[in-house]
């Protein structure tokens, strides 16, 4: 299941990172759109409540993340600029990025900590693990995603 998360993910980082909308990120200070970390949460919510399906990312070390991706990936100045990005952030970094596959928009929320990467992508196209963000109560969700802030 993580090969599938791991492709789906970097599927779309070629198309996201490398040119597609930033939509918020908890960087202060930065030409994107900010949001203060004890508000990530509600971002969220917003993309789990529009989209009908989202994917689990979570559950990576930061070098098994990149390790994983690299095997999909190219050796192109973006990508090696996007993996130095993902290696040096120390402190709890969220960021929220939209782009389109072609079959409707995608969001793709990534939490990056010093050792850790967790990720969630929200469509509204079905993809192999995608949940419906219906299947489960909001409090619920958002009790989950708050794990993955920690």
């Amino acid at each position: 299941m993580k090969k599938i998360q791991i492709l789906f993910c970097f599927l779309f980082f070629n198309s996201i990172v490398f040119g597609q909308q930033i939509l918020w990120t908890t960087i202060e200070n930065t030409s994107s759109k900010y949001v203060a970390k004890e508000n990530v949460a509600n971002e969220v919510l917003s993309f789990y409540n529009h989209y009908r399906f989202y994917n689990d990312g979570s559950g990576y070390t930061k070098s098994n993340f990149l390790n994983a991706i690299e095997k999909y990936g190219d050796k192109s100045e973006k990508w090696n600029s996007f993996k130095q990005s993902i290696l040096k952030i120390e402190n709890l970094t969220v960021f929220a990025i939209r782009s389109n596959t072609g079959y409707g928009s995608i969001v793709l929320v990534i939490c990056v900590t010093k050792e850790n990467v967790n990720f969630v992508s929200f469509s509204n196209n079905s993809e192999r693990g995608s949940q419906l963000a219906s299947g489960i109560d909001e409090k619920e969700f958002s009790n989950w995603f708050q794990t993955l802030l920690n």
